[in-house]
C-alpha cells in the first residue's frame, strides 16, 4: 500500500511539473513592446494569430486568443505588448489597447474559440474556404512563430503563406517590391484575406507547383493543433464539413 501510495504521489507531482512548464509565462516578466497597428494577422482558415505593426513588426500569439484580440484592439491602435523576441517576430504574452489587455492563459476549455467567419455571421471553418488567386507588389516578407520565412504580406493587404521550404526557395519573390503571384486556396471575410498558395511564381503565366500536405482538418477540441491532414481518397478530404454554428 505505500509503494502504490508513493507511485501515486510520484505520478502527482511529475504531472504537476509537467503542467508547470507547459502553462504560458507571465507575461508580466517580459520586456514590453510598443506600436501602432496597421492590421490583423489571418490564416487561411479564418483564425487570427498575429498583428503587423506600422514599423513591421510581426506579432504572433495563439489563434485561441483570436476573438478577444479582435474585441480590443484595432487596426489604427496604439498597444503595449509584453513579449519575447524571436528572430522577426515578436511572440505575445499579453496585448493591451483601450484600457483591455489580453492574456494568454492557455487554450480555453472545450475546444478552441474561433473568429468571425464571411461576413461575420459564422465561426471560420476550413469547409468555408474555396480556390483563390492573387497577384500583388510584395510590402513585406512574412515568418511564422518559430521565425521562419513563410510568406508575403501584399500592397493590397492580401496575405500570402507558403510552406517554409518553398519559401526558402522562393525568397527572392518574397522580398519587398517584388511582383507575386499565386494560386491556391483561402479566405476572405471583414477582417482580411489569406491564401494558403499551392502555386507561386512572378506571374500567373510563370507559376511553380509547391509542395504543400493535404488541407487540415479543424484543431483538435482543447488545443490550438490542427487535426491529421484527411489522407487521398478519404472520403472525409471532400466531403463538406458542417459550419460551427
Amino acid at each position: 500500500m505505500l509503494l502504490a501510495a508513493a507511485l501515486v504521489l510520484g505520478a502527482g507531482g511529475a504531472l504537476a511539473v509537467a503542467q508547470g512548464r507547459n502553462a504560458p509565462r507571465d507575461p508580466a516578466s517580459m520586456p514590453e513592446f510598443r506600436g501602432r497597428v496597421a492590421q490583423y494577422s489571418l490564416t487561411p482558415v479564418g483564425d487570427v494569430d498575429g498583428l503587423i505593426l506600422a514599423d513591421g513588426t510581426e506579432v504572433h500569439f495563439p489563434p485561441h486568443l483570436g476573438e478577444d484580440v479582435q474585441r480590443a484592439v484595432h487596426p489604427g491602435d496604439e498597444v503595449v505588448i509584453r513579449g519575447e523576441r524571436n528572430g522577426p517576430v515578436l511572440l505575445a504574452g499579453s496585448i493591451a489597447a483601450n484600457g483591455t489587455t489580453v492574456t494568454d492563459k492557455g487554450p480555453p476549455a472545450g475546444g478552441p474559440r474561433r473568429p468571425p467567419g464571411p461576413g461575420g455571421s459564422k465561426p471560420a471553418d476550413p469547409a468555408l474556404g474555396r480556390d483563390m488567386d492573387a497577384a500583388g507588389v510584395v510590402k513585406m516578407a512574412l515568418h511564422g512563430p518559430a521565425g521562419e520565412l513563410n510568406g508575403a504580406l501584399l500592397e493590397n493587404g492580401t496575405m500570402i503563406h507558403l510552406p517554409p521550404r518553398d519559401a526558402s526557395r522562393l525568397a527572392d519573390l518574397l522580398k519587398p517590391g517584388q511582383t507575386l503571384a499565386v494560386k491556391g486556396w483561402g479566405l476572405e471575410n471583414a477582417v482580411g484575406r489569406a491564401i494558403d498558395a499551392r502555386q507561386a511564381g512572378p506571374s500567373m503565366d510563370r507559376l511553380v507547383q509547391l509542395s504543400v500536405p493535404p488541407r487540415p482538418l479543424p484543431p483538435v477540441a482543447g488545443t490550438d493543433e490542427p487535426g491529421a491532414p484527411a489522407a487521398a481518397g478519404d472520403p472525409a478530404a471532400a466531403a463538406p464539413r458542417p459550419p460551427v454554428r
